[in-house]
């Protein structure tokens, strides 16, 4: 039931109730578009150990990268910094500079509260900016899912 209100009158109207069909259609053309715009989107990436499997990186920095100049960096290509103790990178198609630096690892946020260093990795696109940073602890066996993410800054 709706008021309806028209000057100094006051009348009451019934609703017309929305049709479930309508309503189950609107649902499904909406989720099919979405769908469809994601496979062609080129946020997505085929899986390299699934072939087919879509998966999304979600790149959610954009900051430039600190201390430049104290890393193997060559503009032009992305470069993947692991921040801890004698641990081996994963094998990427990209720069990957290992460091157990203390300096480095407070600049990319990546020194534990007990102020141990890492372990974790922080993702630089070609430009010299941050892109993705996070700990953890199996870096070198999560290589496929920053393979994506070294992909995504290319």
């Amino acid at each position: 039931m709706l008021l309806h209100c028209d000057g100094g009158s006051i009348s009451v109207m019934r609703a017309r109730p929305v049709s479930t069909i309508g309503t189950a259609v609107a649902v499904l053309v909406a989720a099919g578009g979405l769908f469809l715009s994601y496979g062609a989107s080129p946020s997505s990436f085929t899986s390299e150990r699934t072939p087919g499997l879509r998966q999304l990186a979600l790149l959610y920095l954009d900051e430039p990268a600190p201390l430049l100049d104290q890393l193997d960096f060559t503009p032009g290509q992305p470069l993947l910094l692991v921040v801890c103790q004698g641990c081996q990178p994963p094998e990427v198609d990209a720069q990957v500079m290992t460091t157990a630096d203390d300096v480095i690892a407070e600049a990319y946020a990546l020194r534990a509260a007990d102020g141990t260093v890492g372990p974790g990795y922080a993702v630089i696109d070609p430009e010299g900016h941050v892109r993705y940073r996070t700990f953890d602890p199996r870096v070198t066996r999560n290589a496929d899912e920053i393979r994506v993410l070294v992909n995504a800054v290319r």
